[in-house]
């Protein structure tokens, strides 16, 4: 038994879950409102004998114990197994002889300066200019306390002077960013003098860097804000402002506001917007968004109105569709991540209008443009729509924008929308978008070769797993004969008939949701598949599963591409349909249930949702035999 197993069976999903919500018996399970999206009607559901949870409302959202844990805390697969098995007291071969982090050093000396720059900015006689410019910009002391606000000093050695009184070497100070070297006099000074300073924060709440703000001009040279350089901790695109103050307003809001600099972050936190970050005066970097894409579905970009940070928007804009759309990362939401643009008013940034006009600041954030409508007014701006040759200019822009939307229904009413602001016959739109859309989703070798129909599966004999192999296992393992040859043709017939495309929700277990998520990540990036590589690339607890699901892989007997896909596509088949049919078990004891509950929208909503059940496993067994039969 390996550790993910030990885990599990170590663990009581109900134990773990009503932590978070409050469970009612019913019958041999248990069912709560939903801990992930708002609901009057109960219809989260907990099964202790499968050690597993769905929610049967809005979110749809399901699985075992640890993916309840990495939704609930926002946790990666290693932290959750590692909490598990903390609560279980059990030890975890995988992580025995895992090392301390190396930079764990670096960030107290870090910490250590920014309590060096706080006191004195409450008690140095010089820091007053700091701390009257914090009083001017509206601060109060609360926030000044919160984000940590310093000084230091216009002497030159006066940091270093006391962090050697900590034992910190001078030259670590330095790789820190902390000091510099005076080669001429070959010694060290302060990098930072007479300027406010801003700690800056990863999400665990380690001070990584520093933005240090003039506040004599008359004195200082340099630009006005001054970042820490790039360092072991802090490089500046790798990082996001306030995300250590704005992770939590962010997943509860659901929703991640991004302006421009320090003190847009801080008056929007001041004024009860917390789930404002900052990319501190750059364009968004993937590495931020993937960032952001953790703890929120969608980001609203509301960056100065100036030329400047329009240009900052639109590179923005480009630099998270390139992000989202070319380099997805491992998982098929962070490519549904809706971007909205909250356009400002002339003459006005985030900071004036948070501390100025509150309300109108919330509304301009709530009515913020799709990304599809802000390119929308953007073509219309700068091209002339009334050329044919810049016509198509326009159009071609908001074909590629559209395309990159995942959903059908999605990129039709929008395609609708921007046809008919940009009169363009909406078939025409449609057929160019979708042409784009196939092109953006088809793995690299098959976008370098004429589109073809993918082959019509036929029966294949003897590809039913065996009994002690979970349906899940089977199918991981048989994608891993060629994933991109198999997942390809797999989808086209799932999208064909409206049936969506295999995803990590087919997975009921963890682990095989995360090996699954990895292995689309390679496809979608078009690389070629390597066994070997691939398992080193997993979190180690996973390389151990990866192992066994190969040996499910090694066990097939044929090579042929044709019967390889068949047979993934019918395990697939199989896993939803007895997936269906759990969710119509639960559903009709939960319909019986209600009756004895006084809420008759209840049971109505139970007995539409196993008719719209009843005809999805109709439709989906009907589809795959006139799909044989083709």
């Amino acid at each position: 038994m390996n550790d993910i197993q030990r885990v599990k069976e170590a663990t009581d999903i109900v134990t773990v879950i009503e932590a978070y919500v409050t469970l009612q018996r019913s019958g041999a399970n248990f069912v709560a409102r939903c801990p992930f999206h708002q609901e009057n009607t109960p219809s989260f559901f907990v099964s202790p004998d499968r050690q597993f949870w769905h929610c049967y409302g809005a979110c749809g959202e399901g699985g075992d114990v640890l993916s309840f844990l990495m939704k609930a805390e926002n946790m990666d697969f290693q932290q959750a197994l590692r909490h598990l098995a903390q609560q279980a007291g059990i030890e975890l071969a995988s992580f025995r002889k895992k090392r301390t982090d190396p930079n764990e050093p670096l960030y107290r000396l870090m910490a250590q300066a920014a309590a060096y720059f706080r006191q004195a900015f409450l008690q140095e006689p010089e820091a007053q200019t700091a701390r009257a410019y914090v009083q001017r910009r509206g601060i109060t002391d609360e926030i000044s306390e919160r984000f940590q606000l310093g000084y230091n000093t216009w002497d030159r050695t006066s940091l270093l002077r006391f962090m050697t009184k900590q034992d910190a070497a001078p030259a670590d100070l330095t790789k820190l960013g902390l000091l510099y070297h005076d080669t001429d006099r070959n010694r060290h000074l302060d990098r930072f003098r007479g300027r406010l300073m801003i700690p800056i924060r990863n999400d665990r709440n380690q001070v990584i860097g520093f933005g240090a703000r003039v506040l004599d001009e008359t004195r200082s040279r340099g630009p006005k804000y001054l970042n820490s350089p790039t360092t072991p901790l802090f490089e500046k695109r790798r990082v996001l402002y306030g995300i250590d103050q704005a992770k939590g307003p962010i997943r509860r809001a659901r929703q991640a506001v991004l302006v421009e600099g320090y003190m847009d972050v801080i008056a929007a936190h001041q004024y009860g917007c917390e789930n404002t970050v900052a990319c501190m005066g750059t364009a968004i970097t993937p590495d931020q968004i993937g960032i952001l894409r953790r703890y929120t579905p969608e980001i609203v970009f509301a960056l100065d109105a100036d030329a400047a940070g329009q240009s900052a928007t639109m590179r923005g804009l480009q630099r998270a569709r390139e992000a989202l759309v070319q380099n997805p990362g491992s998982s098929r939401s962070a490519r549904n991540l809706v971007l909205r643009i909250a356009t400002m008013p002339k003459g006005q940034d985030p900071d004036d209008m948070i501390r100025n006009d509150g309300e109108g600041w919330q509304r301009l954030v709530r009515e913020a443009a799709s990304l599809v409508d802000f390119y929308a007014s953007y073509v219309a701006d700068v091209y002339d729509l009334n050329q044919p040759e810049q016509k198509q200019e326009a159009t071609d822009v908001l074909v590629e924008v559209i395309a990159e939307i995942d959903h059908l229904v999605t990129r039709a009413e929008y395609c609708k929308r921007v046809a008919r602001r940009l009169s363009i016959a909406e078939d025409i739109l449609l057929q160019l978008v979708e042409m784009a859309h196939r092109r953006r989703t088809a793995p690299k070798q098959e976008r370098e070769r004429p589109a073809q129909a993918p082959p019509a599966p036929s029966p294949a004999e003897n590809w039913t797993p065996a009994a002690s192999v979970p349906r899940e296992d089977f199918l991981l393992g048989v994608l891993f004969r060629n994933p991109a040859s198999i997942l390809y043709p797999i989808n086209q017939w799932l999208q064909r008939h409206q049936q969506g495309e295999i995803g990590e929700k087919d997975f009921e277990r963890t682990e095989n949701r995360e090996i699954f998520k990895a292995m689309e990540a390679v496809v979608l990036r078009g690389h070629e598949w390597r066994s070997n590589e691939f398992a080193t690339s997993l979190a180690e607890p996973l390389q151990v599963h990866f192992r066994r699901l190969q040996s499910v892989s090694a066990s097939v007997r044929t090579n042929s591409r044709r019967e390889v896909s068949t047979a993934a596509l019918e395990n697939l088949i199989e896993m939803r349909r007895e997936a269906i049919n759990r969710r119509i078990q639960n559903i009709s004891h939960e319909v019986d249930m209600a009756q004895a509950i006084p809420v008759q929208e209840w049971g109505t909503e139970l007995y539409q949702d196993r008719q719209r059940l009843d005809m999805a496993i109709h439709s989906i067994h009907k589809d795959w035999h006139n799909w044989i039969d083709e």
